[in-house]
């Protein structure tokens, strides 16, 4: 599809919507549907790669579902845009953006060895850049993963620091799968008007030995269609049971929002959360949520909220009752692997209740840490305690693999090497909340 015909199709979606008979009051409902999500209690096991953020999808679900089924309405029969829907349907700055024609048609494609490879659609602003990809064969795939996926341009090699998620799963038996690469940067990035997407794709299959071809894709992109961000300065200092935070600006990108706070190196205690922080309008309705984490050096947190960029609110505050810290000599827990015992925690919610030796059965970690930890029901889906880092007694320092967190419990991996007892890690989650009442208004 090209890009005139795209705005075509999606005025004549909008129009149509507007003549249907859609509830008036959306956002009422997003609200209802937040508040129940708050009184429903779930149970269930999450995986984490320490390395990644953690993402908070179930309060996007309930932010978004209400949304969605008239997001469809809209643009769910523009020709060539189904799958696309489907990838950013719980994430409704996403979906504002695709509403107000924020995506660029690519459809380029490069075939190496009986599997096409083509770059769809792309969204992109100075800090993030989503790839809507589709990849197909004429035999159904097996298993497929990629590998060493890189973007670049002419001029900028800024591209190359993106960090990067993307899901690589398929059904053996497909033969065409659609998804996307989501790229993100630390710091704001421009881009030529052409752009270079690199990987390698492993195909293995029932009894064949893998098989990797290596993608090399350039496409262009209108550089000029890349909106500004706005900047709305805040630089004012608010606390939390006694811990001053300053709140020095929220920048509003076409994909995302990024608030940017500041701890008061003098505060007693370390935050490790902002708990429930959150765009509210001028009805009181939520608007926004955390989406994506947090990028921090030192006291400063660029804190990441889902997407305003094409609403137009009358007023915009930033509300927050409460956040996860703990007091700065209590961030560590350390354990004795030979005695397999507990030398430090924050407090006594935390215990070591096994360490696992499971080499034989598992090559990447050879050791496993299951802690149990006693939180009053204040958290029904678990804790990621660790930070991912940790280093023994000779300071040498250390990266940690897998880690789950689950009601009652947390277990990491780490590699079993001639280490010099004790180990210490750094805690990254913790049930210890403090609490306020802070509300600002940013329009």
């Amino acid at each position: 599809m090209k890009q005139n015909d795209f705005s075509n199709e999606l005025e004549k979606g909008l129009k149509a919507y507007t003549k249907s008979s859609v509830p008036e009051q959306v956002d009422s409902h997003i609200q209802a549907g937040l508040e129940r999500g708050k009184n429903q209690q779930r149970r269930f096991i999450i995986v984490k790669h320490s390395s990644l953020v953690v993402l908070a999808a179930c309060i996007i679900f309930v932010l978004s579902v209400n949304y969605s089924d008239s997001f469809r309405s809209i643009v769910g029969g523009i020709p060539g845009l189904q799958k696309m829907i489907e990838q950013v349907e719980f994430d409704r700055g996403l979906q504002d953006a695709v509403e107000n024609e924020y995506v660029q048609i690519i459809d380029k494609s490069v075939t190496q060895d009986g599997i096409t490879f083509t770059v769809d659609h792309v969204i992109a602003d100075a800090r993030r850049l989503l790839l809507f990809y589709t990849i197909e064969s004429e035999q159904p795939f097996g298993s497929l993963d990629f590998h060493s996926i890189k973007l670049s341009n002419l001029t900028n090699s800024q591209l190359d620091q993106a960090s990067r998620s993307h899901g690589n799963y398929t059904s053996p038996e497909e033969t065409s799968h659609s998804n996307l690469f989501d790229f993100s940067w630390k710091q704001d990035v421009s881009f030529d008007n052409q752009l270079t997407l690199s990987l390698s794709i492993e195909q293995t299959k029932e009894n064949t030995e893998p098989k990797e071809r290596n993608f090399i894709i350039t496409f262009p992109i209108d550089s000029s269609r890349i909106y500004e961000s706005i900047v709305h300065p805040i630089e004012q200092e608010y606390e939390l049971s006694g811990q001053t935070i300053r709140f020095n600006k929220l920048t509003s990108y076409p994909t995302r929002e990024i608030l940017s706070v500041q701890f008061d190196e003098q505060n007693d205690m370390k935050f490790l959360e902002l708990s429930d922080l959150h765009l509210e309008n001028e009805k009181g309705e939520i608007v926004s949520t955390m989406s994506g984490g947090k990028l921090f050096s030192d006291n400063r947190w660029d804190i990441i909220l889902t997407g305003n960029y094409f609403q137009d609110y009358e007023q915009l505050y930033i509300v927050m009752t409460k956040a996860m810290a703990l007091d700065k000599d209590k961030t560590e827990v350390v354990v004795d692997l030979e005695q397999e015992k507990l030398l430090k925690a924050p407090d006594d919610q935390l215990t070591l209740l096994e360490i696992k030796d499971i080499g034989e059965r598992n090559e990447s970690q050879d050791l496993e840490l299951i802690f149990g930890i006693n939180d009053n029901a204040e958290n029904d889906n678990g804790y990621f305690i660790f930070s991912g880092s940790y280093y023994d007694a000779a300071g040498n320092n250390y990266s940690s693999g897998r880690q789950f967190a689950y009601t009652g419990g947390s277990t990491i991996y780490i590699h079993d090497k001639d280490y010099q007892n004790p180990l210490t890690f750094e805690v990254s989650q913790y049930p210890n909340y403090i609490h306020g009442d802070i509300r600002i208004r940013i329009k």
